[in-house]
């Protein structure tokens, strides 16, 4: 029992509890610490009274028990790890008052299956759902200019991506580990900063492949210049690229990790490829040791 009048449950208040079940906090406590709960195993249900305002980082990490959480309407941010690893969670309500949702927050709640994110966010962190292996639904709120590094990434039971019209850059591991050709990505007509190639998502800035093709095809299209970091990184199924004349820029890391790519083959000629502007370690991983051109073979180097 926690008594009216406190306003802060502490940093470890509860920390590793192995008898914990439930907690209901009185109506004074506008904020949770970190690690406040963390670990606590055996805890099942967490509600939240009106008038919190932030949860601290890892405040309920690894409550591997943990199936329902109510947050309330006061609630503006979600602390980084806060809960990471709630492997029973299958749903929680994000409340209108939440603008911050920040790195790792949910990442590994592995039975979270819907997540509306409400409009008034503005900030989602790196990785904050990553590995939410159920995850199938997900909207970007209007709030959102920026999505981070692998904020959804390894979230293979995607099937539906709304995006806003307001966003405006997407990094190349937002949703990495995810084959896009079984994704419904939505772009409204009012965003002019992205478009669809069959399952290549294009940036339209500098025409740059933000996410590649399952299959590894790269479109021929003399609107598409450039491949961006981490388009086609660690795609283990990836053996033959065949790189089209339109490209002009590889970013580094666009390949990493591509530990079966064996060989690369470009559509013009060995002085066109030179020309090319390769980032760093933009092959690194791979076993391609030469590119072939329409007149030669080129030796492979950054």
């Amino acid at each position: 029992h926690i008594p009216e009048g406190i306003t802060t449950i502490g940093a470890h208040a509860f920390e590793e509890s192995k008898t914990l079940k439930e907690v209901y906090l009185p109506d004074s406590v506008t904020q949770i610490d970190d690690y406040a709960f963390f670990e606590c195993e055996t805890l099942r249900s967490v509600t939240l009274p009106e008038g919190i305002e932030s949860i601290g980082e890892s405040a309920f990490n690894n409550c591997f028990d943990l199936k329902k959480v109510y947050l309330p309407n006061t609630l503006t941010e979600i602390g980084i790890k806060a809960f990471k690893y709630c492997s029973d969670l299958e749903e929680i309500y994000l409340p209108d008052s939440l603008t911050k949702i920040d790195t790792e927050a949910f990442a590994g709640c592995v039975f979270l299956t819907d997540v509306l994110l409400p409009e008034g966010i503005t900030y989602l962190g790196p990785n904050c759902f990553s590995e939410c292996i159920s995850l199938s639904t997900v909207n970007i709120p209007k709030g959102i200019s920026l999505l981070q590094k692998g904020v959804f990434s390894n979230c293979r039971a995607l099937k539906k991506v709304y995006f806003n019209s307001n966003l405006e850059m997407i990094q190349g591991d937002t949703f990495f580990g995810i084959d896009l050709a079984d994704v419904e990505i939505f772009i409204p007509e009012s965003n002019k900063n992205f478009y669809l190639i069959g399952s290549s998502l294009i940036g339209r800035s500098h025409g740059t492949i933000l996410i590649g093709a399952a299959d590894g095809s790269i479109p021929s299209d003399k609107r598409i210049t450039r491949i961006g970091p981490a388009a086609f990184r660690d795609r283990l199924d990836l053996e033959h690229i065949v790189i089209p004349k339109n490209i002009t820029y590889i970013s580094g890391g666009a390949f990493y990790g591509c530990e079966h790519l064996i060989s690369i083959t470009y559509e013009g000629t060995v002085a066109e490829w030179e020309e090319i502007y390769l980032g760093k370690e933009w092959y690194d991983g791979s076993r391609v040791k030469s590119v072939k051109c329409a007149d030669g073979e080129v030796e492979i180097r950054n």
